[in-house]
């Protein structure tokens, strides 16, 4: 089953993941770290998502960002799609 989630929450990854190829797919287990995302990109990442989802990003959130993949960013925005579930940042 192939990872699905809104279209804004895939527009604002790939606009934060240059590395990524255009054709390839956004998949739940992508690290934005692994994709050359330091981590000042990756708060600006959360912060854009926080906004358009209107979901508050706890600190502690912050803490792990470095290992944080595509799912659990996801799941934090709570439009992880059916086959994501439930994940928590910095497991």
């Amino acid at each position: 089953m192939p990872d699905s989630w809104p279209s804004a929450f895939e527009k604002i990854m790939r606009a934060h993941l240059p590395r990524l190829d255009p054709a390839a797919p956004l998949t739940a287990t992508l690290r934005p770290a692994d994709q050359g995302v330091d981590s000042l990109a990756l708060v600006s990442l959360l912060l854009e998502l926080e906004e358009e989802f209107d979901v508050p990003v706890p600190d502690d959130a912050l803490l792990d960002l470095h290992s944080v993949d595509v799912g659990q960013l996801a799941a934090l925005m709570g439009c992880a799609g059916n086959a994501l579930g439930e994940a928590e940042v910095g497991r």
